[in-house]
């Protein structure tokens, strides 16, 4: 609309020069005034919001030339015009007021500075209010399945480690990854051919949001608990030796790791569940959920024993030297059925649910609504299975 104005400006200004004609100044006047009232109560929010950035960039700009470039030249206050007194003196409470807020701002840097690590325990404090408990216990047990922590060294640099946590699925599961970058408020999401990766790198992404999950719930796979903590201490030197980083961070540093989880971390699994269920009772069955969307699977085979449907349900875990862990997810799931290794692998064991009991078991456990649910494909995969178990006749009583 400002274009608009400027247009009939430049006819009410160049069509009398130029054609010799006059026009009626009271109808021009009315034409000014009705335009201005309609566009202001049709738009009042962006004439005002432009109007005040026009305002304020042009006030900044007349400051900029008249106190650096003139500085202020005008001797005496009789000789300054009543115009130049009213500039003037709006100067000095700008800058009075600028003063002031400087000094605040300084304050509060020191203050920040004396207190040590408290500004980044408001961080986290904040950042676990944004965190629901359960996703983050559901995170903790897809990160045991799919998700990794690894320590490399850069190219470019010759003794520069980077530091990283990577989640890679197919790109049908995309969705589940931009949830998780969603409800932990950092990270990337990036697209490779047919696979897509979530990755955090970030030095404050790592040190405030991702260590200070891990630590307070504790990874459970042996082999994740031991790159964790190789992960953790190795980077948190790193920040310390760090030229970039800030005080606050560093100081930071320090109270990780004189609070160190290496005593969690050791502890055995047994003993690791008994003390989690007493300060967390519902982590270990949000941890199963996290951890069967990684490596769970519901489907359906042929069952050639069973002349009246042909098809039998199953659920199965599996994963690599982790028998003491699936024996505790067995006993959680009440499934009767021995850990069992799988074909031609002396490493790889698995449980199984074949039986009706055990199917009506893991049903009952997944459709708990106090748990946190399935986030991505594994969603409709247990919907879909639970539809194909209605639908057999072995299964009716369930």
């Amino acid at each position: 609309m400002g274009a608009v104005f400027a247009l009939y400006s430049g006819w009410y200004f160049w069509i009398p020069k130029i054609l010799g004609l006059d026009y009626n100044l009271l109808y021009s006047k009315a034409h000014f005034w009705v335009l201005f009232a309609g566009v202001n109560k049709l738009a009042p929010f962006q004439f005002c919001l432009i109007l005040g950035i026009a305002i304020l960039y042009i006030f900044m700009i007349l400051r900029i030339i008249l106190v650096k470039i003139l500085c202020f030249k005008i001797k005496s206050t009789h000789s300054r015009t009543f115009t130049e007194r009213i500039i003037f003196n709006l100067f000095l409470l700008t800058k009075n007021y600028l003063m002031a807020k400087l000094v605040e701002v300084k304050n509060l840097m020191v203050k920040s500075l004396c207190r040590n690590f408290t500004v980044s325990s408001s961080l986290i404090q904040k950042a676990s209010q944004r965190l629901n408990a359960k996703d983050i216990q559901w995170f903790v047990g897809f990160s045991d399945g799919d998700g990794c922590l690894s320590v490399y060294k850069e190219k470019k640099y010759a003794n520069s480690w980077r530091h990283e946590y990577t989640i890679g699925l197919e790109i049908e599961d995309i969705r589940l990854l931009y949830k998780i970058k969603s409800f932990l408020g950092c990270g990337t999401v990036r697209k490779y051919n047919n696979v897509a990766i979530f990755r955090i790198k970030k030095v404050h992404h790592i040190l405030y949001i991702l260590i200070p999950i891990f630590d307070k719930y504790p990874l459970l796979t042996e082999k994740k608990r031991d790159s964790y903590l190789n992960f953790r201490n190795t980077f948190l030197y790193k920040v310390l030796n760090s030229k970039r980083a800030t005080i606050e961070d560093k100081n930071y540093c320090e109270y990780l790791l004189e609070k160190t989880p290496e005593n969690l971390y050791r502890l055995s699994l047994d003993d690791l569940l008994i003390n989690l269920r007493v300060e967390y009772p519902d982590y270990f069955d949000n941890w199963i959920v996290g951890f069967t969307e990684a490596e769970g699977s519901f489907y359906f085979i042929k069952d050639p024993t069973n002349y009246q449907s042909n098809l039998r349900a199953e659920f199965r875990i599996s994963k690599n030297d982790n028998t003491l862990l699936l024996n505790q997810i067995r006993n959680r799931l009440n499934l009767k059925r021995e850990l069992a290794l799988t074909t031609n692998s002396k490493n790889h064991s698995y449980i199984i649910a074949t039986s009706i009991e055990t199917i009506k078991n893991v049903i009952i456990f997944f459709s708990n609504p106090s748990l946190v649910k399935f986030k991505g494909k594994k969603a409709l995969n247990f919907k879909l299975w639970l539809k194909g178990i209605k639908k057999i006749n072995r299964y009716k009583n369930i």
